[in-house]
């Protein structure tokens, strides 16, 4: 049946402790990661240069990127992280996700794209991930996704560059004043993300927009519906 406003892949909707993990997390992997200078992965990295908690990375190619170990598997990480950033390619997001559920990880971020939006078996593969996904209550944002900021932790998960988060996670909170959330092609560069499995982009946004403006006294939110269908 089709999901309406606000659900998940599964139908309803997620509890913000769901929720929590994944949009502030205390650990975060980055799986995939390589040493070619200006992948996702490297970028992603780079963008939590702020961030105080665990970073892991995962790549069974090496064994020590940027000064950092490189775990073989998910499954041999010293901990569940609490978000799991995929920078593979589409054929290798199945069985991440099987070893992110298995581990217990909290919340996993996709940007592969190649599924829903090209119709066929790949849609039929994006909904199979996302139901498995969501059966086990680890939520997923993506596939095709850019990721997101959490400016309160410098959590940067996304892999767009360019972008001064250092200039904005040194203001006072006091400064920030203006809540802006969106997502739309148009309007991308900055502030956007792509077609969602399960966590519905309303669902994300508002409960992200809520705990970041807590003083804000003007927040504005510009959203797109998230149309992915799993049958029950």
């Amino acid at each position: 049946a089709p999901r309406g406003p606000g659900m998940s892949a599964g139908g309803r909707l997620y509890r913000g402790e769901e929720m929590k993990r994944l949009l502030a997390p205390r650990s975060i992997a980055i799986v995939g990661i390589s040493q070619r200078e200006g992948s996702f992965g490297q970028r992603t990295y780079e963008n939590l240069g702020e961030f105080q908690g665990d970073i892991y990375f995962v790549n069974p190619r090496y064994e020590e990127l940027m000064g950092r170990k490189c775990y073989p598997s998910i499954a041999s990480l010293p901990e569940a992280p609490d978000c799991v950033v995929l920078v593979t390619a589409r054929e290798a997001i199945g069985p991440l996700l099987e070893e992110c559920i298995a581990k217990g990880c909290g919340g996993v971020m996709i940007y592969a794209s190649g599924f829903a939006e090209m119709g066929g078996d790949n849609a039929e593969l994006q909904r199979r991930n996302a139901r498995m996904a969501h059966d086990a209550g680890m939520p997923i944002i993506g596939p095709n996704a850019i990721g997101f900021v959490n400016f309160s932790i410098g959590a940067g998960v996304t892999f767009m560059y360019g972008m001064d988060f250092e200039e904005t996670y040194a203001r006072p909170a006091a400064e920030r004043r203006v809540g802006l959330v969106t997502q739309s092609g148009a309007l991308g560069l900055a502030l956007r993300s792509g077609r969602c499995s399960d966590v519905p982009k309303a669902r994300t946004r508002a409960r992200r927009t809520r705990r970041a403006c807590t003083r804000v006294p003007f927040a504005l939110a510009l959203l797109r519906a998230c149309r992915t269908q799993v049958p029950r």
